[in-house]
């Protein structure tokens, strides 16, 4: 995807159809600031995380406090504004549109590897009796395949926890490292407990080929995150 200077923010266009949904995936010109002040989110209570890499998951409402830690946050209520932070690692929307459950995921490697994704499904179950059937994704922009060396570490740990290795190719020229597909880890477990491969949609953009989004690895600026949000106003 080319993207020009201007643009603060990625959206999926199936999800811009639908009037009661706000969202973006941001760049790195979206910051807290615009957020903040931008009248359209005026009336939104802005609900954000400290991230761990974790597989945490937690249900909010307008009444939730600061301070919550984990990396994945599900609402059933309007005006709240669902907002993680990444530079590198996947962002993920998820949507029942019959139940108007929204959530937001910070997908790294670790949490990946600890199946985040599906717990977040397994939450919004249990919490507003969400069904798979009724369940869009959407990917946003996170550093890819081509761009994502990894050790024989994270190799491990995704075998330890019997997880499908489809999502790594060998490095051409170290043996112990290899490519890491974070995008298709993800799409994988999403389709494993039932998501259809035609609802889980993705803008394919890499954070670390693309100079107008953020990457931890190209920049080394640990202070420097790209903020992506998702919230229902009706």
């Amino acid at each position: 995807m080319c993207l020009a200077k201007e643009i603060k923010m990625i959206q999926i266009p199936l999800f811009r159809e639908w009037s009661f949904l706000n969202h973006g995936f941001g760049t790195r010109y979206l910051t807290e600031g615009i957020l903040n002040n931008d009248n359209h989110y005026e009336p939104f209570s802005k609900i954000d995380l400290n991230q761990k890499h974790s597989h945490i998951i937690h249900s909010v409402d307008r009444s939730s406090g600061k301070g919550l830690e984990g990396d994945g946050l599900i609402t059933a209520e309007p005006y709240v504004l669902l907002v993680i932070k990444t530079a590198d690692c996947l962002p993920v929307f998820l949507i029942d549109i019959d139940k108007r459950v929204v959530g937001a995921v910070h997908c790294g490697w670790r949490g990946s590897g600890k199946r985040i994704l599906q717990k977040a499904l397994k939450k919004m179950q249990e919490k507003y009796s969400c069904h798979t059937s009724s369940l869009y994704a959407a990917m946003g922009p996170c550093i890819c395949r081509k761009c994502y060396e990894v050790g024989a570490e994270v190799f491990d740990f995704f075998k330890g926890e019997g997880l499908s290795l489809k999502a790594f190719h060998d490095h051409p020229d170290t043996k112990e490292k290899y490519f890491l597909d974070l995008r298709k880890v993800n799409q994988l477990q999403l389709q494993e407990i039932g998501v259809g491969k035609d609802r889980i949609l993705d803008v394919d953009t890499c954070t670390y080929c693309n100079e107008h989004l953020l990457s931890y690895r190209r920049d080394r600026n640990k202070e420097g995150r790209m903020l992506s949000f998702i919230g229902m106003s009706f």
